[in-house]
């Protein structure tokens, strides 16, 4: 993943460079900046960030109303869904841009628990895979389609939103919740810039 080596103390993916927790493998320059490729280097410094690294999002996860997020999905108000993840990100450490594995995990995390829907991930569906999927268990209502997108580098969030929504229409991922009964499907295009985000939906 790239991220931006800078000296501010509270940069952990620096402190992790430097201590031999990530290794370097390339160095690019955009816009005049320095941006670095960096990689975990054995399987041993894996596992310790499964087990201590990533807790510390954990820990951050528990201090949001995730109730209160997952209102804001299901009543498809987007600008506050975008507002909460954002906080969420804007309070953690560094920067994730080009980690969309990241952010996958992260959207999972938040929406897991809510007994009255079974969350789905990376299945097929039309001529690909969604991201993200939420089906009301009890009754076959409300379900939920996700597309996440990095934004690229002169992208807006609001068009990669867009490029987000559009793959779920292009790729037909509303199929398999069409197919299993569904008759409100809430569309979500999410886009990532760094420690901001952006969501639309229909």
């Amino acid at each position: 993943t790239y991220a931006e080596l800078d000296k501010k103390k509270e940069n952990m993916w620096n402190f992790l460079f430097f201590t031999g927790y990530l290794k370097m493998t390339d160095v690019e320059n955009i816009d005049g900046e320095r941006y670095y490729t960096l990689v975990i280097p054995n399987k041993e410094i894996h596992l310790c960030y499964k087990n201590i690294i990533m807790s510390y999002f954990d820990e951050r996860k528990e201090k949001i109303d995730r109730g209160e997020l997952f209102n804001a999905f299901i009543n498809r108000d987007a600008d506050k869904v975008a507002g909460i993840i954002t906080k969420l990100m804007q309070g953690s450490i560094s920067y994730f841009d080009n980690a969309e594995n990241f952010y996958h995990a992260l959207i999972i995390g938040l929406l897991t628990g809510n007994y009255n829907y079974k969350i789905r991930s990376n299945r097929e569906s039309g001529s690909g895979r969604y991201d993200i999927a939420l089906y009301q268990q009890d009754e076959f209502d409300t379900a939920m389609i996700i597309e996440l997108k990095i934004c690229e580098e002169k992208e807006g969030l609001k068009a990669g939103c867009r490029r987000a929504l559009q793959q779920i229409c292009d790729k037909h991922y509303t199929d398999e919740a069409e197919a299993d009964g569904y008759t409100n499907i809430i569309k979500y295009g999410i886009a990532f810039k760094g420690k901001s985000c952006g969501a639309i939906c229909e």
